[in-house]
């Protein structure tokens, strides 16, 4: 295993992670046209005009945990910091570690088992009509849906990504280890298929996990399942105020469900 610091959270990456992302990468977009009922939903600018033939406009407001992902790099504390300066009457936001100590050496199982916790925060401020914005930790989309308590919130997910070029530039201004890039980029590649692709090495996440995830709420689905949808906001050429509108945009969004949400017992609906 190798293990990259980064995020206040300890990412531990298979050794073979990076050669098995080489042969089987797929331009994303590539991937997306490919599929006739993959349901992607790329964020637009704050003024922009767009529909989407899986979305549905709600006339109340829907409560739920809204989670911020993506590789280190790709903008998520930014985009958080942000997003709470413009929704913090809306929204509480906060990171794995304001929901818990860090262990000297965390781990994929503390990772799943904090993302639990968050759940649980999310589902305690349901009750009060307000919001969970978790953004800043790589939480993957499957381990936050396959969090035990999961099932008993809604769940809205968005994946920040940054092409190789502006992730690499980003983590060397931080003074990230030279050795360490290659993974964070083979990770982000990682991340980029799942948000799209649920069969996507899933090992990724489930080896070592935490023993109370719930992995068999996802693990079988097919490639091309509907129900597995999220959105993308590209961060590569966008300044950090831009990502944090475009992230407060998705959040108001996601509440009136007109982007990607994951309501509660979705695993249990029928794909078609």
């Amino acid at each position: 295993m190798v293990f990259c610091w980064r995020d206040e959270l300890l990412l531990s990456t298979p050794l073979i992670l990076r050669q098995q992302l080489e042969a089987h990468s797929e331009p994303l977009a590539r991937k997306a046209a490919g599929s006739s009922r993959r349901m992607i939903w790329r964020a637009q600018p704050r003024n922009a005009l767009s529909t989407h033939h899986n979305r549905l406009e709600l006339e109340e407001e829907i409560v739920m945990l809204l989670l911020i992902t993506g590789a280190s790099g790709a903008g998520k504390s930014t985009a958080r910091v942000g997003t709470d300066r413009l929704l913090s009457d809306e929204i509480d936001a906060v990171e794995l570690g304001h929901l818990g100590p860090i262990p000297p050496i965390p781990t994929t199982a503390w990772r799943q088992e904090m993302a639990e916790a968050a759940v649980r925060r999310a589902i305690t401020l349901e009750a009060q009509g307000r919001h969970l914005l978790v953004a800043g930790d790589p939480i993957a989309a499957g381990e936050i849906l396959a969090a035990p308590s999961a099932a008993k919130i809604d769940i809205a997910i968005c994946l920040l990504d940054a092409d190789s070029a502006a992730q690499t530039d980003r983590l060397r201004k931080r003074n990230e280890p030279e050795e360490y890039l290659v993974h964070h980029v083979a990770f982000a590649d990682w991340m980029r298929h799942h948000a799209t692709d649920p069969t996507h090495m899933p090992e990724v996440i489930t080896t070592n996990g935490w023993e109370s995830m719930q992995w068999d709420r996802w693990t079988e689905l097919k490639s091309d399942d509907p129900r597995w949808a999220m959105t993308i906001i590209d961060t590569s050429k966008v300044l950090p105020e831009d990502v944090a509108e475009q992230v407060a945009q998705w959040c108001s969004d996601a509440r009136h469900g007109s982007a990607p949400v994951f309501r509660k017992g979705w695993y249990y609906r029928d794909p078609a």
